[in-house]
């Protein structure tokens, strides 16, 4: 082959774009609904049981084009009728959510925008949160995706994303630790439930998703007492399972000191292993499973019954172990 033919094939080869083989789901985007009219009631509460607030959140644009030349969902606060957020989704799928002003400090461009959600990431990816990005601010914040669940809720047995918040512990460093912030998505839904891990949340109450209304779009006031979001109980993930998987739970204030039990069962209906059994503090809660019993021995494949148990509450999931 000619030497000058060659030379320009190596060249055309080096200077095409990599094309990311990351393969897209449609589907995801069902956990991220944004429709004109589109509406969800949020129930704001503390860990210690102060009082809490609702606050309602309504699509009113669905191309408002700003400053830095992108078009965004907007989503006012109805008791205010002002902005609240604006929203936008990327061809990878990645949510990108600004709040309408500059801000150096925080991201590139003249509107600052933060990246926490993504809907197409394998599990356990981590990224940077386009947050603390700035000379003056401390180390980066990240977010990991920890898979998907599912949860009987609004009628239905739906899909959960679950995310949880960490960040680096020194500036520069490279290591990171997760901070025990949980943040779930709900597929036909958007946003579930966020909290900090430390004092407060975000619980999803009530909606309207293409004109039709799920739960409860009480009066936006505030409350004087702490609305009494039940328990639930996730299905583990992965499920099945190999060598291990992980149970979320989430606990209301209402339980206050009261202790709480989650145990494994065979199908003969025999306890195998108990996974917790105390008190933990309300909001969403992770528990392992090593797939083995008391004595430390792997259990054998099949299927598995875990409960949750406390005062007037029990439910069970059911988790196949395959080796």
């Amino acid at each position: 082959m000619n030497r000058a033919i060659l030379f320009f094939i190596v060249l055309a080869i080096l200077l095409t774009p990599i094309i990311s083989a990351q393969t897209i789901d449609s589907t995801r985007l069902e956990f991220f609904p944004l429709h004109l009219g589109d509406e969800w009631q949020y129930y704001f509460g503390y860990y210690d049981g102060a009082p809490g607030y609702t606050r309602n959140y309504r699509v009113v644009n669905v191309d408002t084009l700003m400053p830095n030349g992108k078009l965004y969902f907007q989503l006012n606060d109805t008791r205010l009728n002002s902005l609240h957020i604006l929203y936008r989704v990327d061809s990878l799928y990645r949510i990108w959510e600004s709040y309408g002003s500059p801000n150096p400090d925080t991201c590139l461009g003249f509107i600052s925008e933060q990246n926490f959600y993504r809907l197409n990431e394998p599990d356990s990816a981590v990224w940077q949160v386009c947050y603390n990005k700035g000379p003056l601010s401390g180390p980066p914040y990240l977010f990991r995706y920890d898979g998907i669940s599912f949860i009987s809720d609004f009628g239905a047995t739906r899909q959960l994303m679950f995310f949880e918040a960490g960040g680096n512990i020194v500036q520069g460093d490279s290591t990171f630790q997760f901070f025990g912030a949980s943040y779930s998505l709900m597929q036909n839904f958007r946003i579930y439930y966020e909290g900090n891990g430390e004092r407060s949340f975000m619980q999803l109450i009530g909606a309207i998703i293409k004109g039709v209304k799920y739960g409860s779009l009480d009066k936006v006031e505030p409350q004087t007492q702490a609305i009494p979001i039940g328990f639930q109980l996730f299905q583990n993930y992965p499920n099945p399972f190999n060598s291990s998987t992980e149970i979320r739970f989430l606990i209301p204030l209402s339980l206050g000191t009261k202790k709480i039990s989650l145990r494994v069962f065979n199908v003969l209906g025999q306890e195998i292993k108990s996974l917790f059994n105390g008190i933990l503090t309300p909001g969403v809660n992770t528990v392992s499973w090593d797939g083995k019993n008391e004595e430390a021995i792997e259990a054998n494949s099949g299927v598995y019954f875990i409960s949750l148990e406390a005062p007037n509450y029990r439910n069970t999931i059911k988790a196949l172990m395959i080796k």
